[in-house]
Formats: structure tokens, C-alpha cells, sequence
């Protein structure tokens, strides 16, 4: 017991053995600790200092966890040590399994998520799941998004400079041919850009995407990604309430109809089947059952109010036809952004915060925007890239997700950007 709690106090993983009935079982315990932050720390909390910068682990929905494929597709795997090193320990083991671990140790690459990982003829996607929960347990690894050359990075806020000289002398030993590290963060803390552009040429793009994943391994750098949520411009607004008010005037109006038929069709059958009454007195009476049966006058007070209810409702119906005929016919532009029309004065834009949860108007905000598309496909791919414009799924995942080519997401995304409100960070 002294022995696991030094351990575990010390934040190491502590091994138990237990002889059992069953057998010998050595579980392993510990006290898992932080390896990344999704904000920056307040104060002199400076322990969190040098641990990796992202939301791609807090910005995960309920939803995304439930859905199949969403973490291999969007996660791969950064080793926190030497592949080598790893790679001897395991062989040094004497059991059987560590083979097929030894050969995920080589295939995993944190360029490629765990999908593409699996999809070798050497492990299947059980394994490659299995394997990288046991490595991240062990503290041997973590999951990040794939690296990719056409991503931006920049110089991690929450790196530790006080690290800067030991880590300059590491880097160097590692990457002989590179800048020294002060230089190269120095250009990556300046306008971002595509990471491939600090590469001198093509054939170096291997080395430098070695070089970002050292950078990661140690917190020197984080991804910017982009995020974006659905802008509705006035004009879509003013579409949209202009043809839900016209929708309720027809309902009106055949309602109206409706009644009007009914009543004469009631008026008309009350005059064939009644017949001439006897002498009537003009108080009230009660019927065989008690109940009060109303007189003449009480009748006709009684057809008079709702006559002038329904007279009323009539002028009100007919005001608001009025009132909806003067007002200018939608006219559909090819910048909704910039349309200032005075019918338009008033009117702010409206930002849909989750647009794969609209409901009510702003569903109806998004069916609008999708008819603006003049191309079929972009109006299809509207509905298909809308559940990502929440303000937390990063768009930079969405080729990932969608199995799509990242330059027709990002062609599709740039013809939708009318009506997206970008944001960027980690």
C-alpha cells in the first residue's frame, strides 16, 4: 500500500499483483492527469503551463460521441516518445500480443486518423481502437486531430518558454538541418498561413511535418481552426416573415370560407325542417329537462354579437391583406449581405447559434438560404453542412467527417460564406 500511494501521489501509474482464485491479476491504477486545456490558465496557475491548447476534445457534443465513426475519422495518435524506444520495450516483452502492437506503433502516424489506420490488411479497426486507448492510458501517447500540411499552426500561448533552452538544444539534436527553434517559432508567431508555405520545398514536407509533431509532442504549438455559425441577413428575414404572413392571410381566408359554406348550408337546413310555432311567450321557460331555453330577444342579442364579432374579424383580416399588398414584393439578390433597401430599416441580422437544432423560424431561415443557391449540388450540400455550423465543430474536420476532398469542402464552404459568420481559434 506504501508503495501505490507514493506512486500514485507522485502522479505515476502504480501496478498491483493479486493472487486470485482465477489467478494472478496485475491491474493498474493511477490518477490521470491533464494533457491538454481548452483555456488559457487565470492567475499562478502555473503548472498548466506547456500542456497543448485545444477545444477539439471539449467542444465534442453528446451527440458526435454516439455517432458511429466520429472519433477514428477525427482523432489519430501522437506518441509522447521516441517510436523506437517504444518499439524495443515492446519487443523486449515476451508476449504474443505485443506484435500486433509493435506493428500499430509503426502504422500509426499523426497525420492519419485511427479510420485510415484501420483500413490496412494488417490491423483491423478494433485493434487500432483498442491499442490506442492502451497506449493513451499508459501515457504513452494522446489523441490529437491528424496533422495535415494545409492546416495553420501558430505559436501555443500556453507554451513554456522557461523549457525554451533545453528544448533548443533537443530540437537541434533532432532536426540538425532545421532553423533553431527560437527562429522557426518566431515565423510561426507571425500572420498565419498554411503550414506547408514554411516548408522550403515539397521534398521537405515529410521532415517538417516531423518537426510539427515534435513542436505538439511538447505544447510549442496549437491548431487555428475556424468556426463558423449561420448569419441571417434583413433580407432573408424580411422573405421569410413576408411569406409566412401571405401563408396566414390564405389560411385566414379559406377559413372564412369554410364558415361561410358551413352557415349556409346550417341556414338551409333549419328552414326546411322547422315548423310554425304555437304562441310564445317572451319570457324565458324552462324545457321538459329544466334546462333554460333562450327567448326570441335573447336569440337575437345573441346572433347580433356574433355577428359583430364576426364583422370585426372581417375589417382586422381585410387590414391586415391591406397592409400586406402595400408592402414591397421580395426581391432575391446576389449579396444579401449588402442589400440596404428602406423596407429593410429596422431589421438586424440574426445568427442561429446551432444550426442542426433550428426549429420553427430559423428552419424556415435555412430553407430560404438554401433556395439562393443556383447550383442543385451547393443546395444539397447546405443541408449536409449545416449540422457543423454550430460554433464548436471546427471546419477544418468536416473533409475528415464527410470522407469528402478538403479543396471541394473548402470551394463548397467559400460559395456559402454569404451567409457564414467565421470565428478562429484553438
Amino acid at each position: 500500500m506504501h508503495d501505490i500511494y507514493e506512486a500514485v501521489s507522485q502522479n505515476k501509474i502504480a501496478a498491483l499483483h493479486l493472487d486470485t482464485a482465477a489467478g494472478s491479476l496485475t491491474p493498474s491504477v493511477q490518477i490521470p492527469i491533464p494533457f491538454y486545456i481548452d483555456d488559457l490558465p487565470q492567475g499562478e496557475e502555473g503548472t498548466q503551463r506547456g500542456l497543448w491548447l485545444t477545444t477539439a476534445n471539449t467542444f465534442i457534443s453528446q451527440d458526435a460521441l454516439e455517432e458511429p465513426g466520429f472519433l477514428d475519422r477525427n482523432f489519430a495518435l501522437l506518441l509522447t516518445d521516441d517510436e523506437k524506444k517504444i518499439i524495443a520495450e515492446l519487443q523486449a516483452d515476451p508476449d504474443p500480443t505485443t506484435a500486433s502492437m509493435v506493428e500499430f506503433v509503426r502504422l500509426s502516424k499523426p497525420t492519419q486518423s485511427f479510420y485510415q489506420v484501420g483500413q490496412s490488411n494488417i490491423l483491423t479497426l478494433g485493434q487500432v481502437r483498442k491499442y490506442a486507448q492502451h497506449f493513451i492510458f499508459w501515457r504513452r501517447a494522446i489523441a490529437i486531430p491528424p496533422l495535415h500540411a494545409k492546416d495553420q499552426y501558430i505559436l501555443s500561448p500556453n507554451s513554456d518558454l522557461s523549457r525554451l533552452p533545453l528544448d533548443t538544444l533537443e530540437w537541434q539534436r533532432a532536426f540538425p538541418l532545421a532553423p533553431p527553434l527560437p527562429n522557426f517559432l518566431a515565423e510561426l508567431s507571425q500572420a498565419p498561413r498554411p503550414y506547408k508555405q514554411f516548408s522550403p520545398s515539397k521534398a521537405h514536407r515529410p521532415t517538417y511535418l516531423l518537426m510539427l509533431s515534435w513542436l505538439m509532442r511538447r505544447g510549442w504549438v496549437t491548431q487555428l481552426c475556424t468556426f463558423a455559425y449561420v448569419v441571417v441577413w434583413p433580407e432573408i428575414m424580411y422573405e421569410v416573415e413576408y411569406e409566412m404572413e401571405a401563408e396566414e392571410l390564405r389560411a385566414a381566408a379559406d377559413a372564412d370560407a369554410n364558415k361561410s359554406k358551413e352557415k349556409e348550408a346550417k341556414d338551409d337546413a333549419s328552414t326546411s325542417t322547422s315548423a310554425p310555432r304555437t304562441s310564445e311567450s317572451s319570457e324565458g321557460h324552462s324545457g321538459t329537462d329544466g334546462s333554460h331555453v333562450p327567448t326570441v330577444a335573447e336569440q337575437a342579442a345573441e346572433k347580433a354579437r356574433l355577428e359583430r364579432i364576426a364583422s370585426k374579424a372581417q375589417r382586422d383580416a381585410a387590414e391586415k391583406a391591406t397592409t400586406h399588398a402595400r408592402k414591397p414584393v421580395p426581391v432575391a439578390t446576389a449579396h444579401p449581405s449588402v442589400n440596404d433597401h428602406p423596407h429593410l430599416q429596422g431589421l438586424t441580422p440574426h445568427i442561429i447559434l446551432d444550426a442542426k437544432k433550428a426549429t420553427g423560424k430559423e428552419s424556415r431561415y435555412l430553407s430560404a438560404i438554401a433556395r439562393r443557391f443556383n447550383d442543385e449540388k451547393l443546395a444539397n450540400s447546405w443541408q449536409v453542412m449545416c449540422k457543423y455550423f454550430d460554433g464548436r465543430c471546427a471546419l477544418e474536420r468536416i473533409a475528415l467527417q464527410e470522407d469528402m476532398k478538403r479543396k471541394l469542402v473548402w470551394n463548397t464552404l467559400t460559395a456559402m460564406s454569404e451567409y457564414l459568420l467565421c470565428t478562429r481559434h484553438w
